[in-house]
């Protein structure tokens, strides 16, 4: 499923070349939506940070309009070559550790509408004001401006979960 979330927002990410005034909306939407997701879901690290980035390169690098398949099919291969190394992976833990006895997974507690919706919402907004920030300046590389805000959020919030 992950895998197809990857192609997704990478595809989003390309097809705001054709809207460039909307890539800051559409960046805003990935993050919050990725947001949702993961918190809904109690993914752990990296959480959400992979979603908005492949959005964010997607949306930033010059690709022409004929490599857009292309380049989705890559990230496609990429995902699945993912998925398939952390799958032998986790078939040699169990094969080498299979006399060990399993430990119990941690309560992560049960997370409100406020820390879904109303967080990932204001997640949202900052990280769109970022894209837009960094757009205004005219920086050369701007797409870091969001993706340092969304890292510093990520490491305060994983910091505090695991506290």
């Amino acid at each position: 499923m992950l895998f197809f979330w990857y192609k997704l927002e990478f595809l989003l990410g390309l097809l705001s070349h054709f809207f460039p005034l909307f890539s800051p909306f559409v960046i805003a939407l990935v993050a919050m939506i990725s947001s949702i997701v993961v918190r809904y879901y109690n993914i752990g690290a990296p959480g959400y940070f992979f979603f908005v980035f492949a959005c964010l390169l997607g949306s930033f690098f010059p690709f022409q309009l004929q490599d857009y398949i292309f380049l989705t099919g890559l990230i496609t291969l990429g995902t699945i070559v993912a998925n398939c190394t952390a799958f032998f992976y986790s078939l040699s833990v169990i094969y080498y550790f299979k006399n060990s006895l399993p430990q119990n997974i941690p309560e992560r507690g049960n997370l409100g509408f406020d820390v879904i919706v109303v967080d990932s919402m204001i997640i949202g907004i900052f990280v769109g004001f970022a894209v837009f920030f960094g757009a205004f300046l005219e920086l050369e590389r701007s797409y870091w401006v969001a993706c340092e805000l969304y890292c510093c959020y990520a490491r305060s919030e994983f910091a505090f979960n695991l506290a």
